[in-house]
């Protein structure tokens, strides 16, 4: 391989780094948003992940009911009797013909068969109605570890969606449904335990289902995700965008969703998730496939005597906090939490904040919302680094806070901008001089 062609390389890993780092920090953003009871302190462990969505063909049969004309209903009715055609006719005064055609269309609805009616023409004669049954074969997205079909409103996005081949090539943790294995263990689930998961997905189906025949998996493919770990909840929660294709919708903004794709109901009432999320299936994978996932998350746990070499520390926290040159990284404490021991917590004081930046802005706009700031990186494989800022911290940030309010109307992302360009020093200068650019804001100081 030529030099130009390992830069070539090189530039294309490190700019899919960078989206799935854009797309993990999205995620935890997200978290945030949607579920407002969801706070730093609660989330314990954040890892990018890809998630398995299988695409499979349901083959079911479908029961209508529709009216059935008096001719129809007299000639079952002396069916059931034990008539024959000719004494239909006599019965009815029809023509022999008109009572072959009437058979020739009941036999071929399924109401009778050669031994007379069937269950169908039964149930046909018992409710007044012609019921009749088809068989349809509709392609569903199945959750194969919790093996559950994504009703309408939860369907991932097709566009999100990945082959084995894309995902293979990233480092990211993934649940692996790659091998003939694991495509064995899920195609004999969907055949040992169809009737099961027919019954747990009768809300996904159409409400006139009247039963599954047959459930074959045609592909797997994967979609962006994260696995969080939520104080108080055992096993680790897996959300992802969602696609809500309901007609209640009318803005496409509106549309994407972010949601988990199960969770114990306590859980869901304390963290007010969707109230549809369902619960772990009795008998399926998910929580052996999701923990065994997550212990491969705990075994690249880095070594805590390396937690400050150069590219760990820089590259993976320092640059995405404030800048390189910002902390002294003799106050960044690692310490255990209560989810396995996992997480790194910073103590963040006025004298530690070494320059400005517009990172520092973000992260005081979160102290200024949550008190702390958390922030979550792909290189950190599921650890979460909190910044727990002192009293003097906290003050700064909501004095900044109402600043941007009433200046710049709670545009963070403007007020960021001009911080940048605006002030400058290091240590405790940068914290006057952000605040008293702020108050000193105009338009026309806007930087292009």
């Amino acid at each position: 391989m030529s030099m130009a062609e390992s830069m070539k390389e090189k530039k294309s890993r490190l700019d899919r780094i960078h989206k799935v780092q854009n797309t993990l920090q999205n995620m935890h953003q997200e978290l945030k948003l949607h579920y407002p009871k969801i706070h730093n302190e609660d989330i314990l462990f954040f890892a990018y992940i890809y998630y398995p969505v299988a695409l499979v063909d349901v083959t079911m049969v479908e029961r209508t009911f529709e009216d059935m004309n008096a001719i129809e209903a007299a000639v079952l009715s002396f069916l059931k009797l034990g008539l024959n055609a000719k004494e239909i006719a006599l019965m009815t005064g029809m023509h022999e013909n008109t009572v072959d055609s009437v058979l020739l269309f009941l036999r071929g609805s399924g109401q009778i068969g050669d031994s007379g009616l069937t269950g169908i023409g039964e149930l046909s004669l018992e409710k007044g109605q012609r019921v009749t049954d088809h068989k349809v074969v509709q392609q569903f997205q199945l959750d194969p570890v919790g093996l559950r079909f994504l009703r309408i409103h939860d369907t991932v996005n097709t566009s999100k969606l990945q082959r084995k081949q894309s995902v293979q090539e990233e480092q990211a943790l993934k649940i692996d449904y790659f091998d003939l294995a694991e495509r064995s263990r899920l195609e004999n689930q969907l055949k040992d335990q169809y009737t099961e998961i027919a019954w747990h997905n009768k809300d996904v189906l159409n409400a006139n289902v009247e039963r599954i025949e047959e459930i074959v998996c045609k592909e797997v493919q994967y979609v962006p995700a994260c696995m969080v770990g939520l104080s108080g909840c055992d096993t680790p929660l897996v959300f992802a965008y969602r696609y809500d294709k309901s007609n209640s919708i009318k803005n496409s903004k509106d549309r994407l969703g972010f949601k988990p794709f199960a969770a114990p109901p306590g859980i869901v009432a304390r963290y007010e998730l969707p109230v549809d999320t369902p619960d772990v299936m009795e008998g399926n994978s998910f929580i052996q496939d999701v923990k065994q996932l997550f212990d491969e998350a705990t075994q690249r746990k880095p070594n805590p005597k390396n937690i400050y070499d150069r590219p760990f520390y820089e590259r993976a926290i320092m640059d995405e906090l404030i800048g390189k040159r910002h902390l002294d990284k003799e106050q960044f404490l690692p310490i255990e939490n209560n989810f396995r021991g996992m997480g790194f917590f910073f103590a963040l004081h006025e004298d530690t904040v070494l320059e400005v930046s517009q990172g520092l802005v973000y992260i005081l706009k979160e102290i200024a919302n949550e008190g702390t700031c958390q922030f979550v990186h792909i290189s950190l494989c599921g650890r979460v680094v909190n910044l727990l800022p002192d009293e003097a911290v906290r003050a700064r940030a909501v004095a900044m806070q109402k600043l941007v309010n009433s200046k710049l109307e709670g545009d963070w992302g403007k007020a960021a901008k001009y911080i940048k360009y605006h002030v400058q020093g290091i240590g405790s200068d940068i914290w006057n001089g952000m605040l008293q650019a702020l108050e000193e804001y105009t338009e026309k100081d806007e930087p292009m």
